[in-house]
């Protein structure tokens, strides 16, 4: 389902448009290995490193624990169709 959503949602970006991908679990088959097989089968779009709240994602990706940030789990991943 997190596959289909996220495909669907980046068919309406324009070049250099970015998507926030975000969920609310801990779950790596619904977070990063969602965002990294969408990634290795849609080649016009790669991951952009963000920061937010003092917190940095040089990679592009971005996990919230409860033990390390006094949240619930969260996951952020920023992705941006490439320009031609």
């Amino acid at each position: 389902m997190q596959a289909a959503i996220l495909s669907a949602s980046a068919g309406y970006l324009a070049p250099g448009g970015r998507l926030l991908y975000a969920t609310c679990t801990l779950n790596p088959k619904e977070n990063g290995e969602v965002v990294s097989n969408f990634l290795a089968t849609a080649p016009s779009f790669r991951r952009v490193p963000f920061s937010v709240g003092g917190l940095s994602a040089p990679e592009g990706e971005l996990t919230l624990t409860p033990h390390v940030h006094g949240t619930d789990g969260f996951y952020y991943a920023l992705i941006e169709r490439v320009k031609n």
